[in-house]
């Protein structure tokens, strides 16, 4: 059912983080650990963060990310509208993230709400996205187990929404 909703995910290189660079393709992204030399605009992320190209009003979409081997990554939807500076924190409603750690032998999803205690769970290699953006829903999946992670409470989103991804 998720591929009715399937969108493709590109990233916008023009939101990305300095440490970032950006495939060809824009579908793969990898932090160098040290600064590019780019202009510094209002659009890009002083953290390593970088934005999806595509931004949502409506409707319903599901997409997948790819970790790979990733020991913690953070992957979610934000409002369009969200900080760019490091000095601002995000908050509650502005962005809706997962964290994940691996640590010898466990493994943890950490909600960016508070309401959501951290989950422990096998390695995640790919996880799928689902927004519903008319009912204010969003969840997470493990791809490859076919099994579901967890959703944020129900939330009114009034401005656009783009996926994000934090690339430690």
């Amino acid at each position: 059912m998720m591929n009715t909703f399937r969108v493709n995910v590109t990233l916008d290189p023009e939101s990305a983080s300095p440490h970032l660079i950006v495939s060809n393709d824009l579908k793969t992204v990898r932090n160098v650990g040290c600064l590019q030399n780019v202009p510094m605009t209002p659009d890009r992320f002083e953290d390593e963060i970088i934005l999806g190209a595509q931004v949502f009003t409506s409707g319903v979409h599901y997409w997948e990310v790819d970790v790979g081997n990733s020991m913690k990554w953070k992957v979610g939807v934000c409002k369009e509208s969200v900080s760019r500076n490091s000095s601002v924190p995000f908050f509650p409603g502005d962005v809706f993230l997962i964290t994940y750690i691996q640590n010898e032998d466990t493994c943890t999803v950490i909600s960016s709400c508070s309401h959501i205690p951290p989950l422990a769970v096998n390695p995640i290699r790919i996880v799928g996205i689902f927004l519903e953006y008319n009912q204010g829903r969003i969840s997470f999946y493990d791809v490859l187990k076919k099994s579901f992670l967890l959703s944020f409470p129900t939330f009114p989103f009034s401005e656009p929404l783009r996926p994000i991804f934090h690339c430690s």
